[in-house]
């Protein structure tokens, strides 16, 4: 099985994934973005990936929740996840904690007094 194939059989399996999750596997970045590049994947960006099954928004919430599992989605993002809202979504608003942070280009972190 060629690296394309295998990338392709995890992504179909876990949905979304960052780089990290494919070196673990011994599948290169290059492999990724050719793979994006061609329309077989699709980079959400941030170094984050998905299959092409799922839509951008419902890959950037996957990847919000797999990977940032304490922080709470909220304002303009959670009403459009409830379809209260018909706006449109460029980065996932997220609250967490005061004491700590988030550093990534598809999350803009609200701090607050979570328990």
């Amino acid at each position: 099985m060629s690296d394309a194939e295998s990338a392709l059989k995890t992504l179909e399996k876990i949905k979304v994934g960052r780089n990290s999750d494919f070196k673990k596997l011994r599948q290169s970045r290059l492999t990724l973005s050719r793979l994006a590049a061609s329309g077989e994947i699709v980079a959400l960006g941030a170094g984050y990936y998905a299959h092409p099954s799922l839509d951008p928004f419902t890959a950037s919430i996957l990847v919000a929740a797999r990977y940032y599992p304490a922080a709470v989605i909220s304002k303009a993002t959670a009403l459009v996840l409830h379809k209260m809202s018909d706006q449109r979504i460029d980065r996932i608003d997220v609250d967490i904690k005061r004491e700590s942070s988030i550093r990534n280009r598809m999350i803009r972190a609200h701090r607050t007094a979570l328990r």
